[in-house]
């Protein structure tokens, strides 16, 4: 996951800086960088399920730690750090790379503003308005992992250090992994035009056909299932 920020705003300093000298690698060439996140999840994956444990061990282990739990209607699936060390690879990866690789987006979104405000003169209005629009949704795009995986990590492992038994905190962790994912698109919509008029006029048009599909108080049955038959036959 944090590979694939600093890329996204690499992509969109090549695009501007390719128009007038050739890159180390060009911005169709990139894609194929992007495969690299995709081979650490990968990685990691299968890292975790070659080291899954018996439930009957977990079974015990929690029982002797946490004897307030009740596991008796419950699927335990999980690990032992200590039997399988290379576990931690599974865990690492989505919080190590945190620090190079927003090291290199701070990078690459400095010099992509730097660009945009040395080439004032040359761009249109409307289009440094929307590379600042991108850069800003990339932005807040890139800082939701920080928030709602880096620091809900971290507070796991102290918590798992320290043999805390706080359910509601372990339970928070797939949550917060989970709702980036439903995070990102709503920065996307809200900050790039095209994809505003898209939802607008799909939104509109759904609107529109339910909306002439109320019958007003004055139309007869008969009246309204000519309307509904001609509203479903409407392209």
């Amino acid at each position: 996951m944090f590979c694939a920020i600093p890329l996204s705003f690499a992509f969109r300093y090549l695009v501007l800086i390719e128009r007038e000298q050739p890159a180390f690698i060009s911005s169709k060439d990139l894609k194929y960088l992007t495969l690299v996140p995709y081979a650490l999840g990968i990685l990691s994956t299968v890292s975790y399920a070659l080291g899954s444990e018996s439930s009957i061990f977990l079974r015990e282990q929690v029982r002797s730690h946490y004897p307030s739990y009740n596991l008796s209607s419950h699927v335990l699936f999980g690990t032992n750090l200590l039997h399988f060390p290379h576990q931690f690879i599974a865990l690492f990866l989505p919080t190590i790379p945190v620090f190079p690789t927003f090291f290199l987006t701070l990078r690459f979104k400095s010099k992509t503003i730097a660009y945009l405000d040395s080439h004032k003169q040359t761009m249109s209005p409307l289009t440094l308005f929307a590379h600042h629009r991108i850069i800003k949704a990339l932005s807040i795009q890139s800082m939701l992992p920080f928030f709602f995986l880096v620091i809900p990590v971290n507070v796991f492992f102290v918590i798992w250090f320290f043999k805390l038994g706080i359910p509601l905190v372990e339970h928070s962790l797939f949550f917060c992994a989970s709702i980036i994912g439903f995070l990102n698109p709503i920065a996307t919509f809200y900050f790039i035009n095209p994809y505003q008029q898209a939802l607008r006029t799909t939104f509109k048009a759904a609107v529109s056909r339910r909306l002439s599909l109320i019958a007003p108080a004055w139309v007869s049955s008969a009246q309204w299932s000519h309307l509904q038959q001609n509203a479903i036959n409407f392209p």
